[in-house]
Formats: structure tokens, C-alpha cells, sequence
């Protein structure tokens, strides 16, 4: 299966192309700020990040291999921990 990531999904155009490229068989990956205004992440892909796009560690972790479970609890815990350095 091919795979794809879509940076900036919980838009219309962003979640429009995530839709398009599930329904062509590629497993899809979006990681945004927010969520989708109109769909719900089932709809439009298999894997839906919320993150901040524009923090390189965040973007990092997004496009890495394998960023599920236990990537996604380094990515909250450096959110949490950059939010007390502000």
C-alpha cells in the first residue's frame, strides 16, 4: 500500500486531498493544528496527528516511520514541556 502525509489536512483543500488519496487505496496520514471543520478523521484518512506544523520537532515526529503510540506520547510531552518554557 502506498502511503501519504498530508501536512495542514484539517483544511478544505488539506482534507479534500486526504479523502481523494484514501478512497485511491494510500494510507493516509494528516497531522494538523486542528481538526477537520467538516469531516470526521475516519473519512479521510487512517492516522490524523494534531500537532503544531510549525515546530520542526513536531514535523519530525510526523514524517518518521513508525509515528503512532509511542512518538505521538514524545510529541505531547515535548508540547507540554515547551509550553512551560514560553
Amino acid at each position: 500500500m502506498k502511503k501519504a502525509i498530508v501536512l495542514g489536512g484539517g483544511g478544505f483543500i488539506g482534507g479534500h486531498l486526504g479523502r481523494r488519496l484514501k478512497r485511491e487505496g494510500y494510507h493516509v496520514r494528516i497531522a494538523d493544528i486542528k481538526n477537520h471543520e467538516f469531516w470526521n478523521h475516519d473519512e479521510i484518512c487512517h492516522e490524523f496527528i494534531k500537532c503544531d506544523l510549525t515546530d520542526p520537532k513536531a514535523v519530525e515526529l510526523v514524517i518518521t516511520e513508525g509515528a503512532k503510540k509511542r512518538r505521538l506520547r514524545d510529541l505531547r510531552k515535548y508540547r507540554l514541556s515547551r509550553r512551560h518554557r514560553r
